[in-house]
């Protein structure tokens, strides 16, 4: 038994090792400007732009049957409170981030997985997690909801919690910067 503890530690040291070797190798690139790293984000990678106008929002709240009533009370500005509609969405390495271009301020963020054609993006409370289809052709995205794993949260009687933020994903078309 007494071999089997130095075995196990040499094992443990030839696993570590090239993991300090890697994360050298990644630091000494981003000092110099480029990186060797790879993402997890794929066709996703960099930031993308968008118009985001509250008449959008309500004709893609309509194809996903919802009706007027809703519509309205998720692009109200009482409820989302939009400043504007111009948005940017960030995705690098496993981390998102969307905002409101001219000001920077925050609406998203969190952690994201790419599936195929399948983006799971695990966003800050109370939205968790938000599942996505995505198309890109060419420097253009466009986004559609397929699902949530949340709770049965309600922005409103009737209405999954998710609503909102599908919304602010699937109204337009994205593109890359």
């Amino acid at each position: 038994m007494p071999r089997t503890i130095p075995a196990l530690a040499l094992g443990a040291v030839l696993l570590v090792l090239p993991a300090c070797g890697t994360a050298h190798r990644a630091d000494s690139a981003s000092a110099s400007g480029t990186s060797t790293s790879t993402t997890a984000a794929g066709p996703l990678e960099g930031t993308w732009t968008t118009n985001l106008t509250k008449a959008d929002q309500r004709s893609y709240l309509r194809t996903l049957g919802y009706g007027r009533d809703v519509a309205d009370a998720v692009a109200g500005a009482d409820n989302q409170n939009i400043p504007g509609p111009h948005f940017a969405v960030e995705f690098l390495g496993h981390s998102f981030r969307m905002y409101y271009e001219p000001t920077g301020e925050t609406w998203q963020s969190g952690t994201f997985a790419v599936h195929g054609h399948r983006l799971v993006l695990d966003d800050e409370p109370p939205v968790g997690h938000l599942l996505l289809s995505f198309r890109v052709d060419g420097d253009h995205a466009t986004f559609s909801h397929f699902g949530s794993d949340m709770p049965d949260l309600e922005f409103m009687p009737g209405v999954p919690d998710w609503v909102p933020g599908a919304a602010m994903w699937g109204t337009s078309t994205w593109t890359r910067q």
